[in-house]
């Protein structure tokens, strides 16, 4: 898979995060990011002309990464190996030399690939590490919003404009020096935004997940600039660039307000600092829906650009960081369905559209491309209607969807979106989003580790009025996306796909059977590393969920035989090299039987009555 990332000529397949003994960087074990890019994998996120590059450690981890990039097991992947038995054996009449000897030793080598791939998983025993959370509103102010485990502890409000009727929030990582998340460092603290329709309120947050986070009330305002300024009537969304800028969208004026609030966030002055109003975007409303802006409900900033969505246009129309228009986008998808969120993938610069029936729509973020229109499968009838759409910062093939009552996580491979799994609340006593708590708003906060700091705020739905009566948590989990395998040791030796090849033109039953003794060595190496079995069971929404690791009974390793090799004798004929490729082959699908999933109980109960 080779897709080009927006901007460059560059062709880009993924970003990861290592831990170690895969890559190298000037001679020393690398851990961190890397991204690669064709044939090559660069040190950090974001690739450019100055880019360092990272060798690969010779080792069975290392030589993946070159070769297929990153691990694409989920839970519901079907085992297949990429070449089946007729692909690899020599036909009768097929001419026997150097190149389609490779050609098959290289379609086995594919197939020891697959099988070390499946030795890894994703976790769907979500969410990965629940750290706490921050009482946003409540009746008694004091001077800062406390971060507790305690999801029975006092709510607290800190401002003069009441919070009370939080609908929404954005995070800005302090002193954050670009616009793009992927090239931030960790910051020490970061600026929690949070808004009602008629007000926002900044708070300052120390970044420490395992100990807690409590906030510092910074400033509440209810206009854009200065006491003259007209009033904030209906805030319906805000978004951020990550560094300096804030952009308010409301409705009731059609605007759209560029607010530089560094002084705010950085100089972190209770009650002295003030917005600056840089300009406003749009105009008075139009009830026949033909000014720029017409209703924004939605905005992302992505790439120096704030996509918005406009309820009265219905369209997509995309405004520069001044908030001058550069292009819109029109799909009859749009009369038909209701726009939820949008997000870029930062990889492919392809814009993802959910709507509220939880179908997606996919365009190139320039729209110059067709758009696909499809479904991911969510496994269950009734997941909720969707918030949030948001991309992880710490594996490019991860993106998440929020709900009003969960979250779901998906794995973008090969054209398919498939459910890696959703949140269990069902471990945090008092967190249940069926009855009276609602999911309305997610973020990710933009850092340089190996986590996805996903934060949830979430709603008493219960109204006193026409207000909802506040007990708002901003909830954060830590999601590393590490993955989970089978293998006593993940790093062993193995031989590579030129190593394996036959190097010389003329060859004969030595040459070949050196080949075939590499991948053989290969296999075994694997094979004597599988030493568990993953366990997953049915969870009561029928969808299936890792519950651990089992030891394995017996040695996955099988035993060489003569048929294994071409004999000192032999003509070197196709039914010979058959008989050798067959052999790998039937041991590649013995050692896949032992990377199955073991099911611990039924999908449907044969008590429970199944509804068709």
């Amino acid at each position: 898979m080779s897709i080009s990332f927006q901007g460059t000529e560059v062709p880009v397949d993924v970003f990861k995060y290592t831990e170690g003994n895969a890559l190298n960087f000037d001679g020393e074990d690398y851990i961190g990011y890397y991204t690669v890019a064709g044939n090559r994998v660069y040190r950090g996120r974001v690739i450019d002309s100055s880019s360092p590059i990272l060798t690969a450690v010779d080792n069975s981890r290392g030589n993946f990464i070159i070769e297929r990039s990153f691990f694409n097991r989920g839970t519901y992947v079907d085992m297949e190996l990429t070449n089946d038995l007729e692909q690899l054996r020599f036909q009768p009449s097929e001419f026997i030399n150097q190149n389609s000897i490779n050609t098959k030793l290289t379609k086995l080598y594919e197939n020891f690939l697959d099988l070390y791939n499946y030795s890894f998983v994703r976790n769907s025993n979500l969410p990965f590490n629940y750290t706490g959370f921050i009482g946003v509103t409540g009746n008694t102010p004091t001077e800062y919003l406390n971060y507790t485990t305690d999801l029975n502890s006092t709510y607290t409000d800190t401002s003069e404009v009441n919070l009370t009727d939080a609908r929404g929030f954005e995070l800005i990582g302090n002193f954050n020096t670009s616009s793009n998340p992927l090239k931030v460092e960790t910051p020490g603290s970061f600026a929690s935004i949070y808004f009602t329709t008629s007000a926002l309120q900044i708070f300052i947050n120390q970044n420490d997940p395992d100990t807690g986070s409590t906030a510092t009330f910074i400033l509440s305002t209810d206009r854009a600039d200065g006491i003259f300024s007209q009033p904030f009537q209906n805030i319906t969304d805000i978004t951020t660039n990550d560094m300096d800028t804030l952009y308010v969208s409301d409705t009731f004026h059609n605007q759209i307000y560029r607010l530089y609030i560094d002084p705010v966030i950085n100089n972190k002055d209770p009650g002295s600092s003030s917005f600056d109003l840089l300009n406003a975007g749009g105009f008075k409303l139009n009830t026949s829906g033909q000014s720029t802006l017409s209703g924004v409900s939605h905005m992302y900033y992505f790439n120096d650009e704030i996509y918005t969505w406009n309820e009265g246009r219905k369209s997509v129309i995309v405004l520069g960081d001044n908030l001058s228009k550069i292009r819109e986008y029109n799909n009859i998808v749009f009369k038909e369905k209701q726009v939820q969120d949008f997000a870029v993938n930062p990889i492919t610069g392809v814009l993802f559209i959910v709507f509220d029936d939880f179908t997606i729509l996919e365009v190139d973020s320039l729209f110059k491309t067709a758009s696909i229109l499809h479904a991911p499968d969510v496994g269950r009838s009734d997941p909720g209607t969707p918030t949030r759409i948001l991309f992880s910062q710490n594996d490019s093939n991860i993106y998440y969807i929020i709900t009003d009552t969960n979250v779901f996580k998906f794995l973008i491979y090969a054209g398919t979106d498939e459910l890696i799994g959703s949140f269990n609340f069902t471990d945090l006593p008092g967190v249940d989003f069926t009855t009276s708590r609602r999911i309305f708003d997610a973020k990710i906060l933009a850092e340089n580790e190996n986590r996805d700091s996903l934060f949830i705020f979430n709603k008493d739905i219960v109204k006193v009025g026409d207000e909802y009566r506040g007990r708002d948590r901003l909830m954060r989990f830590s999601e590393p996306n590490n993955l989970l395998n089978l293998l006593e040791d993940a790093n062993f030796k193995i031989y590579d796909r030129e190593d394996i090849s036959v190097k010389e033109q003329y060859f004969n039953n030595i040459t070949f059977n050196k080949s075939l003794q590499k991948l053989l060595y290969n296999h075994d190496n694997l094979a004597a590393n599988i030493q568990f079995q993953f366990n997953l069971a049915y969870s009561t929404e029928k969808l299936l969920t890792l519950t651990g690791i089992s030891s394995l009974s017996a040695s996955v390793v099988q035993a060489s035989t003569y048929d294994n090799f071409v004999g000192m004798n032999e003509v070197l004929t196709p039914q010979v090299f058959n008989r050798c490729i067959e052999r790998i082959y039937n041991y590649q699908l013995s050692i896949m039987k032992c990377l199955e999933f073991n099911v611990t109980n039924l999908k449907y109960p044969y008590s429970e009555i199944v509804p068709f």
